[in-house]
């Protein structure tokens, strides 16, 4: 077992503690995920992940996004859904041995960049978002870090310096938190006039609490990591002296450092401290069982996401945002008006109907089978959907699907349906009560449904004869070349006429639900 360190970290000691480190933050070729692998006690390692994008302060981009979700995915492709570990991977399908490293056991994620852990999202790229594009940066947002929190191993994030809105919220996503004592971490969303879109709203009161959560996610303010380990927000505290003099590399005595060099100093000590402080806790853990570990991590508890998608989703359709992130390219005070973005609305109204996939014969008690199908608009019911639809079933029963799918169609001739939608995988399932049903009773009830269909239509005629002379009513007194009564035989008028369409409709659905019904009797 490694000796265990004090929270209180010697310069001198973290100067020399470079073993974990793979790349420099200047160097400008490097991933902006750099990976490190340290041995685990007994077997498998220790993944470190660091954030290496010091241009933007490890500000969160699409292309950091992206390598972020690999390297977690490449650790949850180490288990099984249960959490359980699966066999070694074969290297080059197995001509170079297997991995040699073993399981991840653990994950650490920090910085490579003294700044800053992770300045949250990249608000000059976002700035050049369409909407769709800051749905899908949102939606893979969300997903990466739900696919952290859910990873079936232990995750620490190793905190110096700044770790504000998202970065604070990735660090949520894991299992636990190390800060360095000159540490900030806040959720100022509401400043910029939206809120924490990425766990923060859930995760936050999960932690520490509602009451404080909520105070935090109001105010906006930044928190000190004293403070943020007294709320709960940090396990672990490393206490970062300021650095003296003598402790400047260069430094001669009697002279006095240059400007900035001592909290240059601190800022790469209180990096390096907490980084050694995560490998130190990730170690302890991992002197666990490591089935033990990974069951009593997946027992901890379950949050919910779905309310703050939708109140995220809320405001930041809202010309507040727009301010917002346009005030900060300007670099001034943002001015809020409290205003949704007009938006038109599109109505889409879709119809479900149940139709059995097969007739059973007559000898047999075979269930029926049903699909959900989303039935088109006439006008966009062309000849290949039509085809579409019968290809689900079988030729006996292309008659009365026929004659259900038509009447259906004229059923809803009259509504805003504006596309045509089949569902790619429809769900099946088998209706005990029909199980001993006969072709010929299958018939009848295909006639009931018609028969419903008709009178909803006639229904329709009727009410939207009402609807006219409700209209004539309340517009009576505004007419002048017309008189209220002869708007209201027009009316009159115009029910009738929809109501004998609706008795024809009836007609002649009747008349063929009769043919299919005797061409079902021949066919027993």
């Amino acid at each position: 077992m490694p000796p265990r360190l004090s929270l209180r970290v010697s310069l001198r000691t973290v100067q020399a503690a470079r073993f974990y480190s793979t790349a420099t933050a200047a160097d400008s070729a490097a991933p902006l995920i750099t990976v490190t692998h340290l041995p685990a006690p007994g077997s498998g390692h220790i993944r470190v992940l660091e954030l290496n994008r010091p241009s933007a302060r490890n500000a969160i981009s699409k292309a950091l996004l992206v390598q972020l979700r690999a390297e977690i995915d490449n650790v949850h492709a180490q288990y099984d859904e249960g959490g359980n570990e699966l066999p070694p991977r074969k290297v080059f399908g197995g001509a170079a041995g297997v991995d040699a490293k073993g399981p991840t056991r653990a994950v650490i994620l920090a910085s490579a960049v003294d700044t800053s852990f992770c300045a949250g999202a990249d608000l000059k790229e976002r700035r050049g978002f369409t909407q769709e594009e800051t749905n899908e940066f949102l939606t893979n947002l969300r997903a990466t870090f739900t696919s952290l929190s859910t990873l079936p191993v232990p995750t620490i994030s190793a905190i110096s310096s700044v770790a504000l809105g998202g970065g604070l919220e990735l660090a949520l996503s894991t299992s636990m938190r190390v800060l360095s004592s000159n540490a900030i971490v806040g959720l100022p969303e509401t400043r910029l006039a939206i809120l924490p879109g990425a766990g923060g709203t859930h995760r936050l009161p999960a932690l520490i609490g509602l009451s404080r959560a909520r105070d935090l996610i109001l105010t906006g303010r930044r928190v000190s990591a004293p403070e943020a380990y007294f709320l709960g927000i940090a396990d672990r505290l490393v206490e970062i002296p300021f650095p003296e003099d003598k402790d400047v590399p260069g430094h001669r005595e009697g002279e006095k450092p240059a400007d900035g060099a001592k909290q240059k100093l601190m800022l790469e000590t209180a990096r390096r401290g907490v980084l050694s402080e995560a490998v130190r806790v990730a170690t302890e853990i991992c002197e666990g069982g490591p089935v033990a570990v990974r069951a009593a991590l997946q027992a901890v508890g379950w949050a919910r996401e779905e309310v703050e998608n939708k109140m995220y989703e809320r405001v930041v359709a809202t010309e507040d945002r727009n301010e917002a992130l346009k005030a900060f390219q300007e670099k001034r005070k943002p001015v809020f008006q409290g205003r949704l973005i007009k938006r038109t609305k599109t109505l889409l109204i879709h119809r479900h109907i149940y139709i059995p996939n097969q007739l059973p014969h007559p000898s047999t008690t075979t269930p029926f089978n049903y699909h959900i199908l989303q039935l088109p608009h006439p006008s966009t019911f062309t000849a290949p959907a039509h085809t579409t639809i019968h290809n689900h079933y079988t030729t006996t029963t292309t008659t009365t699907m026929s004659f259900l799918i038509e009447t259906i169609t004229r059923r809803t001739a009259a509504l805003p349906i504006t596309r045509a939608t089949t569902l790619a995988a429809p769900r099946a399932f088998t209706t005990t009560p029909f199980a001993s049903k006969s072709a010929t009773e299958t018939v009848k009830d295909s006639l009931k449904t018609v028969d419903r269909a008709v009178s909803d239509k006639i229904v329709d005629g009727i009410n939207a004869g009402s609807n006219v002379a409700q209209k004539v009513k309340a517009t009576a007194d505004d007419v002048s070349s017309k008189s209220a009564a002869e708007l209201r035989g027009e009316a009159k008028g115009k029910a009738e006429e929809l109501k004998g369409q609706a008795k024809g409709a009836a007609h002649e659905a009747a008349g063929k639900a009769q043919g299919t019904a005797e061409q079902a009797k021949k066919n027993l």
